[in-house]
């Protein structure tokens, strides 16, 4: 080994020796990580010639590259931070659906949808309302799906702000501000292509600082049997007896349901090289995200101990991490941290862009936008101006379980009626479509803010259903009279 050789790895060791600081290594280590994400999308960047390109990679994908793809993009900050802190105060059910209702949407995804939407070679999810219900229901479906994708986006810039706050000493409003920036500019540069290969980076950075952190917790608490002993039979009901059983159930279904309609999921569908491709990635990605997404429950069912009460929540695993990591292993938290939640955030700018772009300004004016590279810049204008709406949201400061729970059911279940129906069957048209979207905003109004039902999104579901099939029924007998 060069005398080179040798120096550098005395500096390496030295750090890694080191006593525990957190003001400086942790924040350096995210500054380079960013520098990574830039150089990443510079060169995504070059393979941009068309709006296409800049959304879906020129559908490309692989399945291995699109199923760590899905995973990274789908295993965001509450499957990390929000379910670990939760699942320690109450157990399994305290995390609801984490990691298995996320999971099992994913594998429902798989085989009711992700086939058929691939096969219609549609660019964003609304594309496929266009086509099969007219524009009104296009339009009405980027209105209902944009502030999910918002929201959503918010929940993870909200708990990366938290990590920039904690590692490099500053308030939480400057983090969020420096770390929405941050976002926006690598993913306005790179699209989609940019957004795909650091997924795939970051879902490596997930699993080895998730491990690390879990090797190093077990041990604190004196090893796997000791660890699993703290793990008590009442702690690992999924239900909790102390709840209703019909509100755990309905955030279940908000998880599984809800979620199907994610532009953030159905962007990487739309982007495999065939409907095959499409179905596998979301059977992978979903075993992955199961695998993968037990660490940080095991984390919040053995490791409860290790802090005080006061910090079960969103600032559990943080706490833990910085009580019990050396150095190393507490920047490796960072990193997976940091990761799952930037390889969400992305994801979600361009679902944005996209939807407003693509299906708005695009399909309203496609006079102006003739040419593939007028398209590329409209829709890095609009990823910048879902930037800026994103850190609007996140600077409301609700709790990161909060949001999520809110993207999730904000006019979904419409939208999931339609997308089912219009796949599966050649019943409605858009009268049908629009009703149930309709309905679709009104259930989950009246249900849940209104009469306060305990099972507010089953009902709006159903509802959404009903409707949906009750004036598709109708239209039919008209047309037949009609005929007649």
């Amino acid at each position: 080994m060069t005398s080179f050789g040798r120096d550098r790895l005395t500096f390496v060791i030295s750090l890694l020796s080191a006593p525990m600081t957190y003001t400086y290594l942790p924040l350096i280590a995210i500054i380079a990580y960013m520098l990574l994400q830039l150089a990443v999308s510079a060169y995504a960047n070059s393979k941009i010639k068309s709006e296409t390109d800049y959304l879906l990679a020129g559908r490309h994908l692989g399945l291995w590259l699109g199923s760590f793809s899905l995973f990274a993009t789908w295993f965001g900050a509450e499957t990390v931070v929000a379910s670990s802190g939760a699942i320690a105060a109450e157990g399994l059910a305290g995390g609801r659906a984490e990691p298995f209702g996320y999971a099992a949407c994913l594998i429902l995804l798989g085989i009711a949808l992700a086939g058929k939407l691939r096969q219609g070679n549609y660019i964003t999810t609304a594309d496929f309302y266009r086509e099969r219900y007219g524009v009104a229901a296009e339009k009405i479906a980027v209105l209902l799906m944009v502030p999910t994708s918002l929201i959503w986006s918010a929940a993870q810039v909200l708990a990366f702000a938290h990590i920039l706050s904690a590692v490099g000493h500053i308030d939480l409003n400057t983090a969020l501000l420096i770390g929405t920036a941050m976002v926006v500019i690598y993913t306005t540069v790179g699209g989609f292509l940019g957004d795909v290969i650091t997924d795939n980076i970051q879902s490596v950075v997930i699993i080895i600082g998730l491990i690390v952190t879990a090797c190093f917790i077990v041990a604190q608490l004196g090893g796997w049997d000791a660890a699993f002993s703290l793990i008590t039979a009442d702690r690992l009901n999924v239900l909790s007896p102390d709840e209703p059983v019909w509100p755990q159930i309905d955030e279940w279904t908000i998880a599984i349901v809800g979620s199907l309609v994610a532009q953030e999921a159905i962007s990487r569908i739309l982007a495999t090289r065939s409907a095959d491709v499409a179905r596998k990635t979301c059977y992978i990605a979903a075993g992955l995200y199961f695998v993968v997404g037990l660490i940080p429950a095991f984390i919040g069912l053995a490791g409860y101990q290790l802090v005080p009460q006061d910090f079960y929540g969103d600032g559990f695993l943080p706490r833990i991490a910085e009580t019990v990591l050396p150095q190393f292993a507490y920047v490796l938290f960072i990193g997976a941290l940091v990761s799952a939640i930037l390889s969400t955030v992305n994801t979600t700018l361009l679902s944005v862009g996209g939807l407003l772009g693509h299906n708005i300004v695009i399909h309203g004016w496609p006079h102006l936008f003739e040419k593939e590279g007028s398209k590329v810049r409209l829709q890095r204008g609009l990823v910048m101006f879902a930037g800026l709406l994103t850190y609007g949201i996140a600077a409301g400061g609700q709790r990161i379980y909060d949001l999520i729970e809110s993207s999730s059911s904000f006019g979904s279940a419409g939208l999931v009626v339609c997308l089912v129906f219009g796949l599966w069957t050649r019943r409605g048209t858009a009268a049908a479509a629009l009703s149930a979207m309709a309905a679709g905003v009104f259930g989950i109004a009246v249900f849940q803010y209104y009469w306060e039902w305990p099972a507010a999104y089953i009902a709006t579901l159903i509802f959404s259903a009903v409707v949906y099939w009750g004036v598709a029924m109708l239209s039919k007998n008209r047309l037949i009279e009609v005929g007649r």
